[in-house]
Order: C-alpha cells, then sequence, then structure tokens
C-alpha cells in the first residue's frame, strides 16, 4: 500500500511497522529454506563433481554450470512470484475497496519492493549454490571419491550450516504463529466488545459552521441548542444527538490529573481520550450509564463544569474508589501545559472504542456547551427509513440556516466495520505468513531429511571398489 507521509506519519509507526516486521521475518525463512535445499543439493551431488574433476573437467566450468543452474532456478522462482503476486495485489485491492481508504493510500503493485525481494532472492540461489560449488571443486577428487565411498558427502559444516538454518526458520515460524495468535485473540476481542453498541437504524453526518457567521462561542451555542430542538421534533427519529467524535473514530488524547496529584503539571502520568458530546448521546448509541447522571442544559457552563468517565478510566486510575463527585484536570499536551478548569465527575459510561483498530482507552466526555467545536458530528436513530431520515435532516437543518454544509453522511454500522480491518487484517496477514512458514519449516525438513538418503545412494552407486 503506497502512502504519503505527511498525511500518513510515519512507516515506522504502528500497524505498518508491524506489517514489515512480518513480511521480513517471512523473507527471511523463505530464503533459509532456499540456502537449505540448495546446501543439501549442493552436498548430494558431490560425488558428481569429483567424479568430474576427476574425468578432466576443470573447476571454471562446473562452477559456470552450477551458475547457470542457480541462475536459472532463481529466475524460475522471480517469474513464479510476479504471477502470483500481480493478481493477488488486483484482488487485495478489489476486496478492500468498500473500507474506506483516504485517497492518498492505495493497494497498488509496487516495482521496487518486488525489485529488492527478487535481488535478494537471486542473491540467495547464487550464493549458497555456488559457494558449495566452488568449495567442493577445490577439493581433491581422491579425497573426495573415498569420502563419499565411505559415508555421505555431507561434512560436519555442511550439517551445521544445514541444521542452523532450520532452527532459524522454525523459530521465525513459531514466533509468527504466536504473534499471529495473539492478533486474532484481540481482534475477536474488539469485535466483541463493539458489539455493545445498537449499530442498527443509526445515520451519522457532520457539520461544519462558518467561523464568519459563528465566530463565538456563544453563537455556536445558540446554534446546537435550535438544531438539538430540531432534531427532537422529526418523527421518524427515535433520538439524535451531537458530539466533536463519532465511537470508534476521531477523539483527542489529553493528560489528566487527579485531585489527589501533588503535581498535576507532571507530563505522561494519565492520559485519557476526550471528546465533548450531547446529553442524549448514549441514548442514541443504545446505552445506559452505569451509575450517577447524563448532562443536562447547564453542564458545561461558567459553576458547572462536569465531566463523564468511562469504566475503563475508573479501573485504570480510581481502582477501588467511588468516582462520583471526584474531580479532574485535563492538561494539553503541547508545550504550554495548559490545564483545564477542574472538572467533577457526575457519570461511569460503558466502555466503547474511540480509535479505529485498538482496543478502548480510558475515555473522558465533556459537555459540548464546555468546547462548542465549529465542527461537530451527529447520530441520528431513525425508526426504519434512513434514506427519508437524512433528507428531513437536510431539510431542518436548511432550515435553520442554508449555508452550514451536511457532509460524510454514513451509517455507524458502516464506520465500525471500517474501523476494524487493520486490526482484522494485519492478524490474518501474520497468521497465514506463519502456516505457510510453517509449512515451508516442516517441507525443508523433509527435503534435508531426503537429501541425507538421496546422499547415501548416491555415494554407494558412486564409490570404487576398495583397495
Amino acid at each position: 500500500m503506497a502512502v504519503r507521509p505527511q498525511y500518513f506519519g510515519s512507516i515506522t509507526d504502528g500497524p505498518p511497522l508491524i506489517l514489515i516486521v512480518a513480511v521480513g521475518f517471512v523473507l527471511l525463512i523463505a530464503c533459509a529454506n532456499a540456502a537449505n535445499l540448495l546446501l543439501a543439493r549442493a552436498a548430494s551431488r558431490a560425488p558428481e563433481i569429483s567424479l568430474r574433476r576427476a574425468l578432466g573437467a576443470s573447476r571454471g566450468r562446473i562452477v559456470r554450470q552450477l551458475f547457470v543452474e542457480s541462475l536459472l532456478l532463481a529466475a524460475l522462482a522471480g517469474v513464479f512470484g510476479f504471477l502470483v503476486a500481480w493478481p493477488l495485489t488486483r484482488a487485495i485491492a478489489t476486496e478492500t475497496a468498500d473500507f474506506g481508504l483516504p485517497y492518498w493510500a492505495r493497494i497498488t503493485f509496487d516495482g521496487r519492493v518486488f525489485g529488492f525481494v527478487a535481488a535478494i532472492c537471486v542473491a540467495t540461489a547464487l550464493a549458497f549454490g555456488l559457494v558449495p560449488a566452488w568449495k567442493l571443486s577445490r577439493a581433491g577428487t581422491a579425497e573426495r571419491l573415498r569420502d563419499a565411498a565411505r559415508t555421505t558427502s555431507e561434512g560436519p559444516r555442511s550439517r551445521r550450516w544445514m541444521s542452523g538454518l532450520l532452527v532459524g526458520e522454525i523459530a521465525l515460524s513459531v514466533i509468527l504463529l504466536a504473534s499471529a495468535g495473539r492478533l486474532i485473540r484481540s481482534a475477536r476481542a474488539l469485535y466483541a466488545a463493539d458489539q455493545a453498541i445498537d449499530v442498527s437504524n443509526l445515520v451519522t453526518a457532520r457539520l461544519s459552521l462558518p467561523p464568519g457567521q459563528y465566530g463565538t462561542p456563544q453563537e455556536r451555542i445558540a446554534f446546537y441548542e435550535q438544531l438539538e430542538l430540531r432534531l427532537a421534533s422529526i418523527p421518524s427519529m427515535s433520538s439524535a444527538a451531537i458530539g466533536t467524535a463519532l465511537p470508534f473514530f476521531g477523539a483527542t488524547r489529553r493528560d489528566v490529573a487527579l485531585d489527589s496529584d501533588l503535581d498535576p503539571a507532571l507530563p505522561g502520568a494519565r492520559s485519557a481520550q476526550t471528546l465533548a458530546i450531547g446529553s442524549r448521546y448514549f441514548e442514541t448509541l443504545g446505552l445506559s450509564l452505569q451509575r450517577g447522571r447524563s448532562f443536562d442544559a447547564r453542564d458545561g457552563l461558567p459553576g458547572q463544569e462536569t465531566a463523564i468517565v468511562n469504566e475503563r478510566f475508573v479501573t485504570a486510575y480510581l481502582p477501588g474508589h467511588d468516582a462520583i463527585g471526584r474531580r479532574i484536570r485535563l492538561i494539553d499536551s503541547g508545550s504550554a501545559r495548559t490545564s483545564s478548569s477542574p472538572l467533577t465527575i457526575v457519570g461511569i459510561a460503558p466502555t466503547i472504542r474511540h480509535t479505529p483498530a485498538r482496543d478502548a482507552s480510558p475515555v473522558v466526555y465533556l459537555p459540548w456547551r464546555a468546547q462548542p467545536a465549529a465542527t461537530m458530528e451527529m447520530m441520528l436513530r431513525s425508526r426504519g427509513n434512513n434514506a427519508a431520515s437524512v433528507s428531513l435532516l437536510r431539510e431542518e437543518l436548511r432550515a435553520l440556516d442554508a449555508d452550514v454544509p451536511l457532509y460524510n453522511i454514513s451509517t455507524l454500522e458502516r464506520l465500525s466495520q471500517q474501523s476494524r480491518p487493520t486490526a482484522f487484517c494485519d492478524a490474518r496477514l501474520r497468521w497465514g505468513y506463519g502456516w505457510r512458514s510453517g509449512l515451508s519449516g516442516a517441507r525443508s525438513r523433509g527435503c534435508f531429511s531426503g537429501a541425507r538418503s538421496c546422499m547415501l545412494a548416491s555415494a554407494s552407486q558412486s564409490a570404487w571398489p576398495a583397495r
């Protein structure tokens, strides 16, 4: 997948790095497998090379022949890899077309990556095909034939090389399988946790207030209050809510200081995701607060600084304590380290996810009146006809202010599916890589054992009678 760092961030952060490491492990396993087979093949041909040397073949001629054989093997493997990689890349791009990838991220066949992998494969085939041949061609003819007659032509050094490669291959396969199993369990837990939200008939949309008309917090508060009243009056909607972020996406991480902290400016001690929501946010999601109350029209106004935290916040930062009534501060992560006013916890919400492809983390919910942002997300629970609900929403928004755009219209079910493919794809890819690598290791071991049998047979057939 080709991405631009200015939009996506460093390729060494998060899932891209994990996938790069997994692919690198697979490449190492493939190279070790090929090297092991080539070493076993070279060892089994030791009697043949010794016999050719005895019949007058020069060392250069033998090395050239083995060079051509190794080069042909590498070329055939490269052609086969290209024929497999090209349609698979197109199939993956087609399969992920509905994942909602941004315009700057595209899945294409990268010729540079293929060339790099092909160069490594060719170098492996040539190195492990030519070096043993050059070494075998240097040994004395009589010594080689006597060794072939007495035992296998596989020397202690060759055995150590092949055993070491085999052990490394199996070890990397076990690492991939273990990490893939853990990722699959995490992905399943992620999916199970998301089932707490009833995503059926839940429409989402985004609006942005023009800065010229709504430049002050008071103007934005007045607009959103009228919008909530209009949404509540639509008969085809059972509930509606606004907020600065939807589930599965978009929350902002800030540091948290408890009322018991001696140094509330200490960075990195505690952190939580934060977002501003309306009073019917959890009701629209089909959830109920575990304890406490939801926000009302007074929360967020001066003197009414309140917050709702999720269960993960209480478990992580207030274990064994009653969170209701405790006071916290939110600290910006910038260089200024500005702190908010003390916030009183008035409710404990169920734990839901506000980050794509990751487990749920501590969350602090704020009343939107405390942070009346210019851009807001909307959630509308329709009574069955989503398209009709969207049309009514457009009419109400146009009647309120025709200059306010409505965009990013979707459903929460679709957004939840789009937020999970990174974890699921990474787990499936690593499981597939590990499973295939494990088979390669077993096949390499079988070929290694088979090569030893072939070497015994070849040595017995080509041995001269002992005098």
